[in-house]
């Protein structure tokens, strides 16, 4: 007669036999920055599957190249409408929603800014002159872009729309999908400032994301968030600049002014469920400035926010206390609208 096994036998034999998912990663230079997706679960291939959503992204919704639809759209405007995929529909459309949330500050028709600016892009930028800002601000207005189907039109010869404020979000978001989709349930994905978790860490704790210093070297944490199938996106002015006279220009261009936004913060932060939501409010709380900017967080569901000001406070939104921490004491906490 065989005899019954014991509980610590079975539950031996149920681990010896469940698949140990190790973590994995992968790293490549996309959408303008490093991107990193890490994984517990995931194999080369769906590794592969994810960075060619990235790629082919990229190559539709960026400002030039053969495969940009984006260009094609802001080579034609004042003359014809552009058939669009279901993809940069989609980012286009929700761009418009957000550029009317906060007039003058998110604003998708920027592009023509942006190229004059060169931030980022030009080996040695300068500061254009004034009537060449005046002349491409006055191309920039989202509530003139026209959308008929599939199909956009931009009826002034001129100008252009830019998604660099918001297709970041929206890949981060695909490769979320897609992930999610193939059975992986504990990833971390990192897009140059734009952080999406999924699911936990394996032992069931939250993913520990740092809040950078905007003051200081990359890696210098003011304070931590303990995330759990959220996103945290950054915009702040400490990464992409340039020094001119003595005086730093950083890419975040008020559509209002066309110069680089003055306001007095120094890094917004939006922790909600969507990357493409965090991407573009990060930008718009970023130009709004603190008071008008936790206005704007306050009207809105899913919407929590870290706002770091140049007098070294930590402005967050109620919902973020209990999984938020102060890592630097010589910045003081503040909980609520000032």
């Amino acid at each position: 007669m065989m005899r019954p096994l014991s509980l610590l036998c079975i539950l031996g034999i149920l681990w010896s036999c469940a698949p140990v998912q190790e973590r994995t990663s992968r790293q490549g230079y996309v959408l303008g920055t490093v991107c990193t997706v890490s994984a517990y679960g995931a194999d080369e291939k769906l590794y592969d599957t994810v960075f060619a959503a990235l790629k082919d992204i990229e190559e539709r919704m960026k400002v030039d190249g053969d495969r940009s639809e984006i260009r094609l759209v802001n080579l034609s405007a004042g003359r014809h409408s552009v058939e669009v995929s279901a993809d940069t529909l989609q980012v286009v459309q929700t761009a418009l929603q957000f550029s009317s949330l906060a007039p003058g500050s998110f604003d998708i028709t920027i592009g023509p800014l942006v190229e004059l600016w060169g931030i980022g892009k030009k080996e040695q930028p300068v500061v254009p002159g004034r009537e060449d800002i005046e002349a491409r601000t006055s191309l920039i207005d989202y509530s003139l872009v026209e959308i008929d189907g599939k199909r956009i039109f931009l009826p002034k010869e001129g100008m252009g729309i830019d998604l660099g404020g918001i297709a970041k979000g929206y890949a981060a978001d695909v490769a979320r999908d897609l992930l999610s989709e193939a059975g992986v349930g504990s990833a971390l994905l990192d897009f140059g400032g734009n952080i999406l978790t999924i699911g936990t860490k394996p032992d069931g704790s939250p993913w520990k994301i740092g809040i950078q210093d905007p003051s200081l070297q990359r890696g210098r944490y003011v304070g931590v968030l303990s995330l759990i199938d959220r996103t945290a996106v950054t915009s702040g002015p400490y990464e992409r600049f340039f020094i001119q006279d003595g005086t730093r220009y950083h890419h975040i261009l008020d559509p209002g002014t066309g110069y680089p936004a003055e306001t007095d913060i120094q890094s917004a932060t939006i922790v909600t469920g969507e990357s493409i939501r965090g991407d573009a409010l990060s930008t718009m709380i970023f130009i709004l400035g603190l008071k008008k900017g936790l206005e704007v967080i306050e009207s809105l569901e899913d919407t929590e926010a870290v706002i770091i000001t140049k007098d070294k406070e930590v402005y967050i939104t109620p919902e973020l206390e209990q999984i938020f921490t102060l890592a630097d004491e010589s910045y003081t906490l503040k909980i609520g609208s000032p």
